[in-house]
């Protein structure tokens, strides 16, 4: 990618904010109403993100689709038999998904880079924030503008080491 022009949001340096959400809205990974609905939100809220802050790269704690999707398949067959009742609007969906933050970067022509580890289940959280945090400074070598999503309880700490220790200018938020 060229060197970006730096935009009015980021002044001199990397302008990232950091979304914190729970994983199951990242994709449409199940058919339960009320997650849909979100999911909605969701994907209505980053692409108004991307475009109001000229978003460049979209870094997400996401996993691949085949694995994430093979996990919930588990997930779903593990479930005893007499508590299927309780769950059968959860069903999983067919076919492993993409996230919805990747599916905005592609039709936006912004980068995209999944920022879990592939180490993350052995990982203490605090490892995984760090982590995180690096593949985002050391994927990042253009974008001014970065839309970092991530899980919920990643938000604190990425925020602060991507402002500590990479110096990026960092605001956070959490959705819904």
């Amino acid at each position: 990618m060229a060197q970006t022009e730096k935009s009015q949001w980021s002044g001199d340096r990397v302008a990232a904010l950091v979304v914190g959400t729970q994983h199951e809205y990242q994709r449409h990974q199940d058919r339960v109403p009320e997650s849909e609905q979100i999911r909605v939100r969701f994907k209505q809220h980053i692409l108004e993100l991307v475009r109001d802050r000229q978003i460049q790269l979209i870094a997400e704690e996401a996993g691949t689709d085949e694995e994430v999707w093979t996990t919930l398949r588990a997930e779903e067959a593990a479930t005893p038999v007499e508590f299927a009742g309780l769950f059968e609007a959860k069903a999983v969906v067919d076919a492993p998904q993409r996230t919805i933050a990747s599916d905005i970067a592609e039709q936006n022509r912004c980068q995209y880079v999944d920022i879990r580890s592939p180490d993350a289940i052995a990982m203490s959280m605090g490892e995984r924030d760090a982590a995180m945090a690096k593949t985002n400074a050391d994927r990042n070598t253009s974008s001014v503008n970065v839309l970092v999503i991530v899980g919920a309880a990643h938000l604190a700490g990425v925020s602060r080491i991507l402002k500590e220790e990479y110096n990026w200018d960092v605001s956070s938020q959490s959705f819904p």
